[in-house]
């Protein structure tokens, strides 16, 4: 692994861990407010490029497949830190985000219910609300791995798209 794809992947993952944590103790229902969780990209994509810009200016010849492996794993790294710090916060350390996540979910819910026109769509929101109620909320293993997946299928076209940016930039 190029040291320099480390030490920007792990500065990603501990940057994002800091800022959701300040959310995290400004106010809980930050924390898990869909609006910071997606600006956590930012932090992702500022790093991305710095290991891309990084190994380019010091590398003599780079070539569009190796600008989307570098900005790639800087993702990854970035996220094998960010998804077991947020399935240990919720399960273990502090399980009354999983409350505020049902409580949330739960508040979406009955907005779509009361915009919904649909009698079928209505019937099954109203099922989904109850069970909800008794849903467990805890993030199992094989969830936090499966949404790291997911973000890591993202990482892949955000990645592409640094590539690009990157090559353009550098055609000029």
């Amino acid at each position: 692994m190029n040291p320099v794809v480390l030490k920007y992947g792990i500065m990603a993952g501990v940057s994002t861990v800091v800022y959701l944590l300040l959310f995290y103790f400004i106010q809980k229902p930050l924390f898990l407010d869909a609006k910071v969780l997606w600006s956590t990209l930012i932090i992702y994509l500022f790093f991305m490029f710095k290991a891309v810009n990084e190994i380019d200016d010091i590398a003599t010849s780079i070539d569009f497949k190796s600008y989307i492996q570098i900005a790639f794993w800087v993702f990854v790294i970035a996220d094998l830190i960010y998804y077991p710090f947020f399935h240990i916060l919720c399960n273990y350390l502090d399980t009354s985000l999983l409350e505020l996540m049902r409580s949330t979910q739960s508040e979406y819910l009955e907005l779509t219910l009361k915009q919904s026109t649909r009698i079928e769509e209505q019937q099954v929101i109203r099922k989904t609300i109850e069970e909800l109620k008794i849903q467990d909320m805890h993030i199992t293993f094989s969830n936090t791995l499966y949404s790291l997946v997911q973000g890591i299928i993202g990482g892949f076209l955000l990645s592409v798209i640094v590539a690009m940016i990157t090559a353009k930039r550098n055609e000029g």
